[in-house]
């Protein structure tokens, strides 16, 4: 019989659990001495982190695990958390081990499993708040151009893009992606807005994994890491694209646009 992720301790060694893959990276790891990271989720919701050490590698692990799939999980160790920057509240950490087995499994169980935070909560966090990735789903309310970070380094690892999401109760947020996110956003954005079907329509958007901090002296999201996901303008299980933006319509009078709402394109330093 399969556990849960809530019945996890650190003294029994024996575990077996169905989880989904939210968020994979470093997979396979580039370099001898990097481990894999992962956010799992088992079907009642709950989160956890999990590492791979690079000697995984050496056997036969899995070198295609994808995000969104569900696996069976069983040989592997319960920890305290020991990544620097932790994604999940649970309290304990998965790290596999030379035995540890991962077997895909046909879950019929569609759930995102989102976890959305309140905007009001982002532009005042709590200190555990700012602990733990988040999610949250809005509409594009304005987009910088393009900056570089003054912290130096390549073109693309000091590249920016700041962005403003509006929520249905009509508060807004401040995003920043930066890096290879930064070029993400900016791809699909443009595709979006590029499309012979765009007619200056609300453009709905999904943050997955975000990190609340401060960019430029204000609350922001911010891309940290290698979890973070970004979704214009798809659908999910848990949310209905066409519903939302009707009922975002309804609930907002401006236009899709506005000189209030322009993020401030200025450099600005992130924690």
């Amino acid at each position: 019989m399969n556990n849960f992720l809530t019945d996890l301790t650190l003294e029994k060694k024996e575990w077996f659990v169905v989880v989904k893959i939210l968020s994979i990276w470093n997979h396979p790891p580039k370099h001898p001495n990097d481990h894999t990271t992962m956010i799992l989720v088992d079907n009642k919701g709950t989160r956890i982190d999990a590492v791979v050490p690079p000697d995984s590698y050496k056997r036969d692990f899995p070198r295609n695990l994808k995000e969104g799939e569900w696996y069976f999980l069983w040989d592997f160790d319960v920890i305290p958390p020991s990544l620097r920057e932790r994604n999940s509240n649970h309290p304990y950490q998965l790290r596999f081990n030379n035995k540890t087995t991962m077997a895909h499994y046909k879950q019929k169980y569609t759930s995102e499993f989102l976890q959305c935070l309140a905007f009001p909560r982002i532009n005042n966090p709590s200190e555990e708040d700012k602990q733990f990735v988040v999610d949250v789903v809005g509409v594009v309310r304005s987009v910088s151009p393009i900056g570089r970070l003054l912290e130096g380094g390549s073109d693309l690892d000091s590249s920016y893009v700041t962005f403003k999401l509006k929520d249905l109760a009509g508060h807004s947020i401040n995003c920043v992606a930066k890096g290879s996110f930064c070029e993400e956003f900016v791809r699909k954005y443009s595709r979006r807005i590029s499309d012979v079907n765009y007619h200056n329509q609300p453009i709905m958007v999904v943050l997955r994994f975000w990190r609340i901090s401060e960019f430029g002296g204000k609350p922001c999201l911010i891309t940290k890491g290698g979890c973070p996901r970004m979704f214009i303008d798809e659908n999910f299980s848990d949310i209905n694209r066409d519903c939302y933006i009707c009922f975002f319509t309804a609930g907002n009078k401006e236009t899709a646009s506005s000189d209030d709402d322009n993020v401030s394109d200025e450099n600005g330093d992130s924690n």
